[in-house]
């Protein structure tokens, strides 16, 4: 049983309960096949630091299991998703990586 930090579960429930992000900051999800996007997606992340964005996440959607991703998407208050295309459609880890985010 609980008895100290009750104030910390419940303002985390709060937040959870309300699908509030917990921090203030940008979740970068980027897929790449030959290291363009990746550099796109790293000079976004670095142009957000320089105008003071503090908490600024990157990861790879090819090599960062599911969970760890949804994880993040949950906590960020603010998502961007690169991508290339793929036989016309969005790259498979992506789609995929969506696709368990719509579930």
């Amino acid at each position: 049983m609980w008895r100290k930090d009750l104030g910390w579960f419940i303002e985390k429930y709060d937040t959870w309960s309300r699908y509030a992000p917990e921090t203030q900051g940008v979740l970068i999800v980027y897929a790449s096949m030959y290291g363009n996007t990746e550099n796109a997606a790293q000079a976004l992340a670095t142009s957000l630091c320089d105008k003071g964005m503090s908490k600024v996440a990157m990861y790879d959607v090819s090599s960062t299991h599911v969970s760890q991703l949804i994880s993040e998407a949950f906590k960020y208050s603010h998502i961007v998703l690169a991508s290339v295309t793929y036989n016309l459609g969005i790259y498979p880890a992506m789609h995929d990586f969506l696709m368990d985010m719509k579930a």
